[in-house]
Order: C-alpha cells, then structure tokens, then sequence
C-alpha cells in the first residue's frame, strides 16, 4: 500500500504534526509506504521541515511561491501521473479543491480529513451547492471530532461517506521528555507561578483575552506564549501598553514545545473553537493543570463536566480557575490513553484498507 498525504505547506499547526506524525508511524507497518507532498513551502517552518530530514520522510514540495497560483493544478496533475499510489490522503484548503478539481483524471482513492468545526467557507451559504460537489469527489471524508462529523453532515450530506477517526498523541514519547528548566532560563523564583499558552496566533485562539485576565492575577504570576502568527505583535504591542512585557514572554515556535508544557505550573487553552485538540491532550498528558475554553473539540476530549473547561465570557470564572487549578493524574490519564498515537494510526491503516476492498462509496 503506497500512501500520499498532501497538505498546503509545513508551518506549524495541529493538522501540518498530524500529517507528519501518521506518515513516520504508518510506514512501519510492513507492507505500507508513505511520503508527503506540500503544494508550497513559503510559510513551512524549519522546525518540520528538520523533524521530517530526521525522520527520513519521504518528502516534495511543488513550489516557493503562493498556494493560489493555477499553475499548481498542473504540477500537482504531473506529480501524480509521474507516481504511483493507492491512497491520496488530502489535508486542508486550497488542497482540498486541487484534488476534487483533478479526480476525473486520477485512479487514486481520494481521501479528505476535516480538522475543523467552523470556516469562513461555511458561514457563506450560496457555497453550500459547490462545497457539495467539491468534498463529493472524495471517496471518504474523515471528520476527527463527532462535533465536526455531524457538522459536516448538516454542510454537505453524504453521511455514508463520513466517517469519525480520532486524532492521537505519542504518550509514549511525551513521558520520555525532560522539563526544561524553565525557572532558571529566565530567573523565577520558587513562589513564582508559571503559565504558559501554546499555540498559533491566529482566531480562534484567544492570546488577547489571556493578556486580559493575566492582567488581573497577582504580581507572581509569569506568563510565556509558545506559537508564532499574524497577532502576535498585536499581543506583543499590548504587554507592552499593560505594562506587563517584564512578566510575559513571547518564546515563538519551539522546537520542542511539551518541554515547556511540562516544565509549566499551568496549562492554558483559550480559543473560540477547535477542531480536535492536540494541544489539550499534550497537555494533560504532560501531568500539568490545564485550563481550557469550553467549546467543540475540547469538551469532547475531556467531558462537558470537565473541571478544567471554562467559559470564554466569564474572566472571574477563569481566574479562579487559573488560581485553583489542581492536578488529577488518573482522571488526566485516562482521559489521554482513549486517544494514543497507536490507536491513531491503527484506525487510519484500517480505514485505508478498508477503502481500497469497497467500492466507490456514494
């Protein structure tokens, strides 16, 4: 079995680790080859594109230049007739019309994973008629949450053709990893607490709301930022007029972000809504606190009773969150073995072969 997974670019992002994370697992399953294709690697970070050289991952890259450029249609029609495979794995937007537009030339199973509940897409309804006919021409649709599934059913239909396959973390891996020493990098002190948010600056995450309430909590508190994006000087800007820039650091992508999640007295997550969230489960499988927004995706993962969910309109009730945030590790850990890597990969390989022994389904 010889698998594409095709993605935009490489920047750092929870569907750019899922494509990178299944094609390094599924490939050691005997039998199964895979590599990666990005339609450009303008905005791809060197953080994936090192982690892929030393994962020897197979990987091309069409072009330097904009996603939106037509002449990627026919690169991308030349990449696929010029190789061989079974299954062509689809991830985000624009590839996800790229390839419905170039089914009727391809005799690959064409598959789609759906990595959000909302798009600015679905809030246009005259695009409902062409969104149909775009995800129709995939033989399958992965929705990684039951929120986005039956969303996407109210979306587009085709209600047999979508199906729910859970993301998953490395637990394994994120046990092995060492705190960095967080305390002593940047001159805490024992009494100081640490907080620190991971994740893009981009809506829905919510870094802004979180310099608001930071704003509020006492004078020990010490807030750090992992995550790169086109409101973080918007954020950085605003430290500043707070007059909080000596308590809060913006560190940027990180090469290896679980050691600053570990090393964290809490774990925040605020954002307006998410698809499946890695960041959470990475979180709680560090064995720290985790304050999170109350929306689809994260309720799903931890229970809508969850004590770490909040609600995004109530900063009382976040702060007194924050400051009471008290570490559960058997509910924490079961809470993450429902969703490993393994169990990933093995739903993944499973609906694979399960596509290429059926029909087209309709």
């Amino acid at each position: 079995m010889r698998i594409l997974y095709i993605i935009n670019d490489l920047k750092v992002g929870g569907a750019e680790n899922l494509v990178v994370s299944l094609a390094n697992a599924i490939h050691t399953i005997k039998g199964v080859e895979a590599e990666i294709l990005t339609l450009s690697d303008r905005a791809s970070s060197s953080i994936n594109k090192e982690r892929i050289e030393q994962l020897n991952i197979k990987h091309t890259t069409l072009t330097s230049g904009s996603l939106l450029n037509p002449i990627l249609l026919l690169k991308l029609l030349q990449f696929l007739r010029s190789n061989s495979f079974d299954i062509i794995h689809v991830h985000l937007f624009p590839a996800l019309y790229y390839l419905a537009l170039l089914k009727p030339f391809l005799k690959n199973r064409l598959i789609f994973t759906e990595h959000s509940s909302s798009n600015r897409r679905m809030r246009k309804a005259f695009l409902r008629p062409l969104e149909r006919v775009v995800y129709g021409q995939y033989n399958s649709i992965i929705a990684i949450t039951p929120a986005i599934q039956e969303i996407l059913i109210r979306w587009i239909g085709y209600p047999k053709k979508i199906h729910l396959v859970y993301n998953g973390v490395d637990v394994k891996e994120i046990r092995k990893i060492e705190p960095i020493d967080m305390r002593k990098s940047y001159s805490l002190s024992e009494s100081d607490t640490i907080l620190l948010m991971t994740g893009r600056f981009e809506y829905p995450k919510r870094q802004e709301l979180v310099l608001d309430i930071f704003s509020k909590l006492p004078k020990n508190y010490m807030l750090f930022f992992l995550g790169d994006g086109s409101n973080r000087e918007t954020c950085e800007k605003k430290a500043v007029n707070m007059g909080l820039d000596e308590r809060i650091w913006f560190l940027g992508n990180q090469k290896d972000p679980i050691q600053f999640m570990k090393a964290a007295d809490v774990n925040i997550l605020l954002t307006d809504y998410e698809g499946f969230s890695t960041v959470a489960l990475e979180a709680l499988a560090c064995g720290k606190p985790l304050v999170a927004s109350k929306v689809a995706g994260i309720v799903e993962l931890l229970g809508d009773e969850s004590q770490f969910l909040v609600d995004n309109s109530n900063i009382d009730e976040i702060i007194a969150q924050i400051v009471e945030s008290t570490y559960y590790p058997e509910l924490q850990m079961q809470q993450v073995e429902r969703y490993s890597l393994d169990k990933m990969i093995v739903n993944h390989y499973h609906h694979y072969q399960k596509l290429l022994n059926q029909s087209n389904e309709v």
